[in-house]
């Protein structure tokens, strides 16, 4: 997704995959979730904010949360990934289990709350990014964890194109899904 094939050399990515940190356990299929695309081509990144939705009788994934009953997951692949074509089906990570994980997809400035330690994290409605948390919103995800913002890994990532300040920004995330039951 996003990718750009040079005419030698590695492939270069918009945003890097999702990195699972700690945590996950692939071969759980009680908190982890293959589920088909929506029909209407929708296009999924690693790491976006996703959500289960019923089209036709049938569930399938959505870009962010809707509403205030639906459960964060994590997108791990690629919608257009080999494997997901070939199986027909997309994993995400839910937020219900207790993982650390590093995605390139959160608001870049929040206005509510700036990005520090242990910060409460949301997902930031039908955009698939993550923001920062009020008390009194309906759900978090889980909240920020080691470090006090956005982290650079470009050092690591040679194969992710850098911002316009030769940066690749990712949150460590620590998932932990809590409803508070305040009104959204």
């Amino acid at each position: 997704m996003g990718q750009t094939v040079p005419a030698y050399g590695i492939v270069q990515s918009a945003k890097p995959h999702m990195k699972m940190l700690r945590g996950w356990n692939p071969l759980n299929p009680g908190l982890n979730r293959n589920k088909s695309l929506p029909t209407n081509g929708l296009t999924i990144a690693s790491g976006q904010v996703i959500s289960v939705n019923i089209v036709s009788s049938a569930e399938v994934w959505q870009i962010g949360v809707s509403a205030s009953t639906q459960i964060p997951f994590f997108a791990y692949q690629d919608s257009d990934d080999f494997d997901v074509v070939a199986s027909g089906g997309l994993t995400g990570v839910s937020t219900q289990d207790q993982n650390e994980l590093q995605t390139a997809f959160f608001k870049a400035s929040p206005v509510t709350v700036a990005y520090a330690n242990g910060v409460r994290l949301k997902a930031d409605g039908t955009t698939g990014d993550v923001t920062t948390a009020l008390t009194t919103d309906r759900q978090t995800l889980g909240y920020l964890s080691r470090g006090t913002g956005p982290v650079d890994i470009a050092a690591s990532n040679p194969g992710v194109t850098p911002d316009g300040s030769g940066q690749v920004l990712v949150l460590t995330i620590a998932t932990d899904f809590q409803s508070n039951g305040a009104t959204a």
